[in-house]
């Protein structure tokens, strides 16, 4: 028998988790399906964990600039691990945050991957099990994702999405990025370090090659 409830959110970013704060405190009986971690992208892949790496390469490059303030560091560095490292916990603890959230608010998480079979009815596969949901009302709010183009697909190697641009190695030079456009920022990061890096940018015309995004952020 599924269960049922007032309202069924499929995607727990921020649209998603936030409507269903706001549902439950209105006092209905609220479901959130995500398949991976709660947040979605911005807060686990995209804004959070890049406006980490872009506090880092500011406060890189403000090392580099100490003259400027009658400061002096020398031989200044980077560690790529763990200035990766640092962001990633960054994106942990706010997931940990939202799960706080939906417990202190009572919303049921229901984690695997959901497909809406029929009016007010959702199926959410978990593994070899299927669990099944119905509601009142459904809100669909699973955001969007990097698209391949047919001629460049992304390998992580040479071409990369938003997602290996939070997780960069140090083989990542002359990487070509291409990605959702609000999550833009997450490709500026590099440039403070002084990592090339080119992107493809898409225009009326078609798709046409960038010059090294880097150039106006260091100079």
């Amino acid at each position: 028998m599924a269960d049922t409830f007032d309202l069924v959110i499929l995607g727990s970013g921020p649209g998603g988790y936030v409507a269903a704060i706001r549902a439950s405190q209105l006092g209905l009986k609220v479901a959130i399906v995500e398949r991976e971690r709660l947040g979605g992208i911005c807060l686990n892949w995209g804004c959070i964990p890049t406006k980490a790496l872009l506090r880092t390469s500011e406060i890189y490059h403000y090392m580099q600039n100490a003259e400027s303030y009658g400061l002096k560091a020398d031989n200044v560095g980077f560690d790529l691990a763990k200035v990766v490292d640092r962001s990633r916990k960054v994106a942990g603890q706010l997931n940990a945050g939202v799960k706080g959230l939906m417990k202190k608010n009572k919303v049921t998480v229901v984690e695997g991957v959901g497909t809406v079979t029929a009016k007010g009815k959702l199926s959410v596969k978990q593994g070899d099990k299927t669990v099944e949901l119905e509601a009142k009302n459904i809100i669909v709010a699973t955001g969007a994702r990097a698209r391949d183009l047919p001629f460049a697909k992304a390998d992580g190697e040479r071409i990369w999405t938003y997602r290996h641009a939070m997780v960069p190695t140090p083989s990542w030079m002359a990487t070509l990025f291409f990605f959702i456009s609000p999550l833009t920022p997450a490709f500026s990061w590099p440039a403070t370090l002084r990592l090339r890096s080119t992107t493809l940018a898409r225009s009326n015309d078609g798709f046409s090659f960038d010059r090294p995004y880097c150039a106006a952020c260091i100079m």
